[in-house]
């Protein structure tokens, strides 16, 4: 009996994540290099795939080579509804998978795979806030896993990005009380072994606070990529300039923003990754017809979510 309880469970969540919630995908866009001042991003070339039980978000482009990216990224399992950290490997040309791994799998929700590389290696922090605190993973490319080696903070951020600003090293976040809010949490330290700690929050706008991708410097500006989450969650990007503020923290100051602009994928975006002249970025819908309906009851009936 509890076998079949689990497997059905499994069904009615592979059954709910394909036809009754939203459905992301990766793709790249060339770097626009004349933002802010782009009025509009260019067409999505969305990756080519075969998977049906999962699908893929927040991409980081971690390597690239003439014919290929290396990508990590969410990926959402349905018949678990859950996310591990994976890895891509895809053509330039068309944007085709043509190579996947998991390399980091817990019992709670990962996403949102940021890295940085040091002395050589890759180091990825991803977002697990239901643990109740960021960690540190180091990338062991001949297992081709995550290995975990140290905590970045003791706090359960969402998204966050490690902001470096006048030979110091600062995390924007937000938190998981608020993840898609306008508040904006800054944490500070991280040094000799030590985790980064609170120093203060930033008010934005909106519901601009929380993090859409790694920082990068284009003409002399350091921009922070943010989530759009007003009315919905992640529906489009918006890039802040990076300053120091008079007491030493970063302040942050949009530039521009980008809301949905593509037909199939139009619910939302909600990540913009530079890597070079290459810009990574994802997309999500929402099926529609009656089985959407249908799912939506049974989900709020049984599982009051």
């Amino acid at each position: 009996m509890i076998h079949l309880k689990a497997r059905l469970r499994t069904a009615y969540n592979y059954a709910h994540s394909r036809w009754g919630d939203s459905i992301y995908n990766i793709g790249i866009i060339p770097f626009p290099h004349d933002l802010p001042n782009t009025a509009k991003l260019p067409p999505v070339k969305w990756l080519r795939h075969s998977y049906t039980d999962r699908w893929f978000a927040d991409p980081f482009i971690v390597d690239a080579d003439d014919t290929t990216f290396t990508i990590f990224v969410e990926t959402y399992f349905y018949g678990v509804r859950k996310g591990a950290i994976g890895r891509i490997k895809a053509s330039r040309e068309d944007f085709r998978l043509l190579e996947y791994n998991t390399i980091l799998e817990l019992p709670t929700h990962l996403s949102f795979p940021a890295w940085f590389k040091r002395n050589g290696e890759i180091y990825v922090y991803p977002e697990n806030s239901r643990s109740g605190r960021l960690n540190l993973y180091r990338y062991d490319a001949a297992a081709d896993r995550l290995i975990a080696v140290d905590i970045l903070a003791d706090e359960p951020l969402t998204d966050a990005v490690i902001i470096p600003l006048a030979d110091k090293r600062f995390i924007t976040a937000t938190t998981s009380t608020d993840p898609n809010g306008d508040v904006c949490s800054i944490l500070a330290g991280g040094g000799d072994g030590e985790p980064f700690a609170p120093l203060t929050t930033l008010r934005m706008t909106d519901n601009t606070a929380r993090g859409a991708g790694l920082p990068f410097e284009h003409n002399g500006t350091l921009y922070r990529p943010a989530q759009v989450c007003n009315g919905a969650y992640g529906i489009g990007v918006a890039l802040q300039a990076v300053t120091e503020a008079p007491d030493g923290a970063p302040a942050l100051d949009e530039r521009c923003r980008y809301m949905v602009y593509d037909k199939r994928y139009n619910a939302g975006f909600h990540t913009f990754n530079r890597f070079g002249d290459t810009v990574v970025v994802d997309g999500y819908y929402y099926p529609t017809g009656p089985g959407t309906t249908l799912f939506k009851y049974l989900q709020k009936l049984f599982f009051k979510a």
